[in-house]
C-alpha cells in the first residue's frame, strides 16, 4: 500500500489542494473521510489500510463538494458530525441530495440522541461517537462495504 500526499504547501493553501491525501490499494474499493483534525483523519487512514481500499481523506465539507471522486467510486463515507462551515449533516443531506448512495457513517465528539436520530433520518448508515474503538469502526466500514457490494472487505 502507498500513501500519496502532495507537495508541501503552507497551511493556508492545503485546502485548495484537495483531496489532501489518498492510499491506494490494489482493489476499485474507495472508502472518503471527511475529518478537519488531520491527527483523527491520519488514524483513520492507518487503521483503514487493512481492508482492500483506497482512502481518500477531506479537510472540510467545501473541500469534499469541491473535488468528491466519481458517484460510482465511493464505497463508503465517514463524516466528522462538526466540520468547519458546513456541518457533517449538512454534507450529508447534500450528498444525498445529489444522489450519492454510499453508506455514510458519522462520528461526533459531542452528541445526544437527537443529534443520532438527525443523521440516520438523513440518511447516515451508522452513528459513532468519539472517541471510538478502533476494531468497532473498522467492524462497521467492513459492514457498509459488504452493503455497497464489495465482497472482499
Amino acid at each position: 500500500m502507498t500513501i500519496i500526499q502532495g507537495e508541501s504547501k503552507p497551511r493556508e493553501t492545503l485546502e485548495a489542494a484537495m483531496p489532501e491525501h489518498v492510499t491506494t490499494d490494489s482493489t476499485n474499493c474507495r472508502v472518503c473521510v471527511i475529518e478537519q483534525d488531520t491527527a483523527v483523519s491520519r488514524g483513520i487512514q492507518m487503521l483503514l489500510r487493512h481492508l482492500p481500499a483506497a482512502v481518500i481523506t477531506y479537510s472540510s465539507a467545501e473541500s469534499f463538494l469541491s473535488n468528491p471522486p466519481r458517484e460510482s467510486a465511493i464505497d463508503c463515507i465517514i463524516i466528522e458530525m462538526n466540520l468547519p462551515g458546513m456541518s457533517g449533516l449538512q454534507l450529508l443531506s447534500e450528498i444525498r441530495a445529489e444522489g450519492i448512495t454510499a453508506p455514510a457513517i458519522i462520528l461526533s465528539s459531542k452528541s445526544d440522541v437527537a443529534t443520532a436520530v438527525a443523521a440516520m433520518r438523513a440518511g447516515a448508515y451508522d452513528f459513532i461517537e468519539k472517541p471510538f474503538l478502533h476494531g468497532a469502526l473498522l467492524d462497521r466500514v467492513r459492514q457498509a462495504l459488504r452493503m455497497s457490494g464489495v465482497a472482499r472487505a
